[in-house]
């Protein structure tokens, strides 16, 4: 592969790993759970306390990462200690648990590519590498916020389908259609918290691809300040 061919799919990565680093931190943010906990009123959907539902929400962040195939969670309710999750939820999450375990491999395999291709244009460009970089920083920034302005825009006209296509393509089964009425799990967590947990990928990756585009717009500056104070 040409270094013209390695750096155009470094530019295509980026907002990949961009945007699958946001995912993981907000699979994992116990104040993104207890903010959508809170808002979309959990507690008086499964008729249970509010500290009861935090620490719910605190141990299903756990299961993502813990060895256990299947989610176990006891809540108290009306004086009686029952199963959090019927079967059925029970076996989606176990879907959903290896969904966030393949973002996370995919996000160190295009990190690890990131990475190779800086080693690799250190070794090629030497004394040009700043500005190689630099300049590849903001066309991938560029990129990136393209792409991402793109979907958050869809997710605002048409958040419903988006969040179809993304289950379709995602699962390969139909075990996340839940019923609101008798799934606890569709009452904990319905569909705006998950409108709004995109928007805030969407917004953390958007962000991150401006910084990238100041980045290097100002690095070049800069250097070419620094070869003018030379000459």
């Amino acid at each position: 592969m040409s270094l013209t061919a390695a750096r155009v799919l470094f530019m295509l990565t980026l907002p990949v790993l961009l945007f699958t680093f946001n995912m993981d931190m907000v699979a994992h943010s116990d104040t993104v759970y207890l903010y959508g906990l809170d808002r979309y009123g959990a507690a008086g959907r499964l008729g249970v306390d509010s500290e009861e539902v935090a620490r719910a929400g605190r141990e299903l962040i756990d299961y993502w990462t813990l060895p256990q195939e299947q989610v176990d969670i006891i809540i108290a309710r009306r004086g009686e200690t029952i199963q959090l999750f019927n079967q059925k939820e029970v076996d989606h999450l176990i879907d959903v648990k290896n969904l966030i375990s393949f973002n996370r491999r995919m996000m160190f395999v295009l990190l690890g590519y990131a990475v190779a291709f800086g080693v690799v244009v250190v070794i090629l460009r030497r004394r040009r590498f700043a500005a190689y970089m630099l300049n590849t920083l903001k066309w991938g920034g560029l990129l990136t916020v393209g792409l991402l302005v793109l979907l958050a825009g869809v997710a605002v006209v048409n958040f419903q389908s988006l969040f179809l296509l993304f289950h379709l393509v995602s699962f390969s089964n139909m075990g996340w259609v839940l019923n609101p009425a008798t799934d606890r799990l569709i009452q904990m967590f319905p569909q705006p918290f998950f409108r709004d947990a995109t928007m805030l990928v969407v917004g953390a990756t958007a962000l991150e691809g401006v910084l990238l585009v100041w980045t290097g717009w100002w690095g070049r500056r800069r250097l070419s300040a620094t070869d003018a104070d030379a000459d």
